[in-house]
């Protein structure tokens, strides 16, 4: 004949063996970070080959930043952290030029192309974009 005793702790024990579990797979305080990148260029195609894009959050939070490089890509880091926390976010770009950031193809010619000046600053650029627990947010930024 089997005797079963049971545990006046088992209730609380199962709890909190749920709980703990939970707290796994969610995370202890920490943000889901996403991997964010893409391409900045003009409404004509043309690519942005240099500068820096900043995308900054509308609530609290850090804002995240990247170089734009010479083919007009980005990839966002938030610190030294890859990626950007979810959320919405207003975009600055800034673009600032010395003689060597000027390809030589181009010396002795007109001007390079510079972004549009209401772009420097995030209020004002008129681009926003929400950024998503997913895979990839692989973005083509588009300037006027």
């Amino acid at each position: 004949m089997n005797h079963f005793v049971p545990c006046p702790f088992a209730p609380l024990t199962t709890r909190f063996a749920l709980w703990l579990g939970l707290g796994m797979l969610v995370g202890c305080g920490g943000e889901a970070f996403v991997p964010v990148s893409g391409k900045v260029c003009y409404s004509d195609g043309t690519l942005v080959t240099h500068g820096v894009i900043e995308f900054s959050p509308k609530g609290d939070g850090a804002s995240a930043r990247s170089a734009i490089k010479e083919n007009g890509t980005f990839e966002l880091k938030t610190g030294t952290r890859s990626g950007v926390a979810v959320g919405t976010y207003r975009v600055a770009i800034v673009q600032v030029a010395s003689a060597e950031d000027v390809p030589p193809k181009f010396h002795g010619h007109a001007k390079v192309r510079a972004v549009p000046s209401k772009y420097r600053r995030p209020e004002s650029s008129g681009l926003e974009f929400t950024i998503e627990n997913r895979g990839t947010n692989d973005l083509t930024i588009r300037l006027e």
